[in-house]
């Protein structure tokens, strides 16, 4: 139970895992773009770019098969960023890229004398406005103080930072 084996009539890339054959992260993802919807799709792929598990070249060339899946993942490759840090992040970028707002994933900001203030989730492109996941872990007591000092430091330097939750990008996205 919860194996799923696949028998291909073609050789398709393989790695090798402590004597064990394993497919590569892009064929696993093609893999995976049979049964997943697109946000599902572009969270493994951010992840697997981030980690540097396959290029976008490898994306594009494992897509470019006739195969179930590779329709969905041609069509999910343009959504992928490796500077994704989180799924939450994620998820929020696309939101955005369907609104047609763009953004800059992982953005440095720096003060009027260059000193580096935060890097932030998402700028919006041509504002001084963050948008920005707020996970649990900035719950945490020292994370907190810390995200204030950075709040107050981004507000002296008039950026506009809102915070989000997975709860506002499930119901209000």
């Amino acid at each position: 139970p919860g194996l799923l084996v696949c028998r291909h009539t073609q050789p398709f890339p393989m790695n090798l895992v402590n004597g064990l054959r394993v497919t590569t992260a892009a064929e696993t993802i093609l893999a995976a773009a049979r049964d997943l919807g697109v946000l599902d799709l572009v969270i493994l792929g951010d992840s697997a770019l981030r980690l540097r598990h396959c290029t976008p070249t490898d994306l594009e060339i494992t897509a470019r098969q006739r195969r179930r899946g590779a329709p969905l993942l041609r069509r999910v490759i343009p959504l992928l960023d490796a500077r994704s840090e989180s799924p939450w992040e994620s998820i929020m970028r696309v939101l955005h890229q369907a609104a047609e707002i763009p953004v800059t994933p992982q953005q440095e900001i720096f003060n009027e004398r260059g000193r580096f203030i935060a890097r932030v989730d998402l700028r919006i492109d041509g504002t001084r406005r963050i948008h920005e996941y707020d996970g649990e872990r900035h719950r945490d007591p020292e994370v907190h103080e810390l995200d204030l000092e950075r709040d107050r430091a981004l507000l002296a330097d008039r950026w506009e930072r809102h915070g989000f939750t997975s709860k506002h990008l499930r119901r209000d996205g």
